[in-house]
C-alpha cells in the first residue's frame, strides 16, 4: 500500500507524492534540502528544534556548516512568503534552533491495488480505492530557550 501524505498549513499544503509546495492555486518546486527542512518542520509542528538536530536529521549527519542551515531556512522563508522579523511560519529562537508557528493538518491518502477475479479468468488491472484521514496535531508552545 502506498501512503500520499498532504500537509496542510496557513494557505499552503506540502504533497509528499509529488514533492510540491501549493499555495493560492499554484504549484512550487523546492530544493531537496529545503523540501526535507520544510517536511521535518512539518512533522515537528511548536517544537524548538536544535541546529544539531537538523544538521542529523536533514543532511543526514554530513559535515556542513551552519551557512548551509541558515540559507535553507532563508529560501524556505522566501517560498513561505514569511519574514524573520515577525514570523508566521519559522521562528528563529535564541540563536540554538527554530520553530515551526502554524498549526499543521495532515491528510494521509491509502491507495490499495486490488485486482478483480472473473469465473472466467484473470483481470489484471488495479483499481484504486483511496481513504482520508485528518490528523489534527495541537501542541503548547513552550518559549523556554535551549
Amino acid at each position: 500500500m502506498e501512503r500520499n501524505i498532504t500537509y496542510v498549513f496557513g494557505q499552503f499544503q506540502l504533497k509528499t507524492d509529488t514533492r510540491l509546495l501549493r499555495y493560492q492555486g499554484k504549484n512550487m518546486g523546492l530544493q531537496p534540502k529545503v523540501y526535507h527542512l520544510l517536511l521535518y518542520f512539518l512533522e515537528n509542528p511548536g517544537r524548538l528544534i536544535s541546529r544539531e538536530e537538523l544538521f542529523k536529521e536533514v543532511w543526514q549527519g554530513r559535515i556542513v556548516e551552519d551557512t548551509a542551515l541558515r540559507l535553507a531556512v532563508n529560501i524556505l522563508r522566501k517560498a513561505l512568503r514569511d519574514n524573520s522579523k515577525s514570523p508566521l511560519y519559522i521562528l528563529t529562537a535564541c540563536k540554538c534552533g527554530y520553530r515551526f508557528l502554524p498549526e499543521v493538518s495532515v491528510e494521509v491518502a491509502m491507495q490499495k491495488n486490488t485486482a478483480t477475479f472473473q469465473t472466467i479468468g484473470f483481470n489484471s488491472q488495479p483499481k484504486a480505492e483511496f481513504e482520508f484521514i485528518e490528523i489534527r496535531q495541537d501542541y503548547d508552545l513552550d518559549w523556554d530557550c535551549c
